[in-house]
């Protein structure tokens, strides 16, 4: 498991914080009822916050793991949207 800097684990974040598309995404999972839909349907809560959270308090570590919480977040804005 390749570890890699909270600074370029921060910098990917931004980059994809900052995208044309993040918009949509934080929309869906900011919804009030998508809220609770997200709570029903979801396995794993994820959102831009919690993936910023966990790179600041040390809990995404590496790539790897910064890739499989934004997959999550991602898996979870297809499922609200077509549930």
């Amino acid at each position: 498991d390749l570890k890699t800097s909270k600074k370029s684990l921060l910098s990917v974040y931004n980059v994809l914080y900052s995208s044309k598309y993040s918009p949509t995404i934080q929309r869906v999972l900011t919804d009030e009822a998508s809220l609770h839909k997200l709570e029903e349907i979801c396995l794993r809560s994820m959102d831009f916050v919690t993936i910023k959270t966990n790179i600041e308090t040390g809990l995404i570590r590496s790539v790897y793991e910064l890739q499989k919480d934004i997959l999550w977040m991602c898996q979870n804005a297809l499922m609200i949207t077509l549930d």
